[in-house]
């Protein structure tokens, strides 16, 4: 869920920063290319994790 927040918070800066003026677009644009390697390396750890459930835990045979 915080992710889920979080995702949406950040799609709306980048819709909304083009709006407010051209040096917070470009601080904007900055920092996204700092977000990009970070959503890469959260969605590796996430992967990771996920690999390591049990494949019981995840589709119970009944």
């Amino acid at each position: 869920m915080p992710l889920m927040i979080f995702h949406w918070l950040w799609d709306f800066v980048l819709f909304a920063s083009p709006l407010v003026g051209e040096q917070t677009n470009a601080a904007v644009g900055m920092i996204a290319l700092l977000n990009i390697p970070i959503e890469i390396i959260v969605g590796i750890v996430l992967w990771l994790q996920i690999k390591q459930v049990p494949e019981q835990a995840i589709f119970p045979s009944t």
